[in-house]
């Protein structure tokens, strides 16, 4: 029976490894993400538990329902919607983003450069936008990397159900550059966890972890009155 498993690099690298060279993979697909890093389950489980006091009945991580750049955290409860944030006002997104919780082993993680031996790796085409502007309509494109013969059996049997064009492999690497290296935690990475650490909320930790200095408020405050100028 066919098998297809999906994951972060990391699971993909770590079945291949418990599977051993000499398994019969045949029937065995797998297909990896673009990975930024994995966050903390710690502090999901809190901020949840401090931000959502209703059974939860959906969460949609990256919802569109704000455009696809601004993806939204939206997390629904009874059927009605509890929290709807875009990225930059959502404390939890904005904290995942700035790499102040990802696991400790994401800022150095070895299964990059498409090393996992994945058939097919996906991602949002972030590129989009600077390569094919005509054809950004913030709703969102997929990357498909067909990565070996098996991942390319797989393409070709589902190509016909989308829309679909080539693209190279510069475009995909310049709006997606964690396929080739880590993101460096947050300098203030070790303050946070103090604070969590010290009884602080999540959304506490994050905004003063996150909060603009004095000199980073007058970069925007220039870069303000240059727009308004113009």
């Amino acid at each position: 029976m066919p098998v297809l498993y999906t994951g972060t690099p990391c699971q993909i690298a770590g079945l291949n490894k418990y599977l051993g060279k000499n398994a019969n993979k045949s029937q065995l697909f797998t297909v990896e993400l673009c990975c930024h890093g994995v966050p903390s389950p710690r502090i999901w489980k809190q901020y949840l538990k401090e931000n959502v006091t209703d059974d939860i009945s959906n969460i949609t991580f990256r919802s569109k329902i704000n455009g696809w750049k601004n993806y939204t955290l939206d997390i629904q409860t009874n059927g009605h919607t509890h929290i709807c944030e875009g990225k930059l006002s959502n404390n939890y997104m904005r904290g995942f983003l700035m790499n102040l919780y990802c696991r400790p082993i994401c800022s150095s993680c070895k299964f990059r450069e498409f090393s996992t031996e994945s058939d097919l790796s996906i991602g949002d085409f972030w590129g989009l936008p600077k390569f094919y502007p005509q054809k950004d309509d913030d709703k969102g494109m997929s990357l498909i990397l067909v990565m070996n013969e098996k991942g390319n059996m797989l393409f070709q049997a589902i190509k016909d159900e989308f829309y679909h064009f080539p693209i190279s492999y510069a475009e995909v690497i310049n709006g997606n550059t964690n396929y080739l290296h880590s993101d460096p935690f947050h300098t203030k990475r070790e303050l946070f966890w103090r604070m969590i650490n010290e009884g602080k909320s999540v959304n506490h930790s994050v905004s003063q972890c996150l909060k603009p200095t004095f000199f980073q408020n007058i970069k925007s405050t220039i870069k303000r009155i240059i727009r308004w100028k113009k």
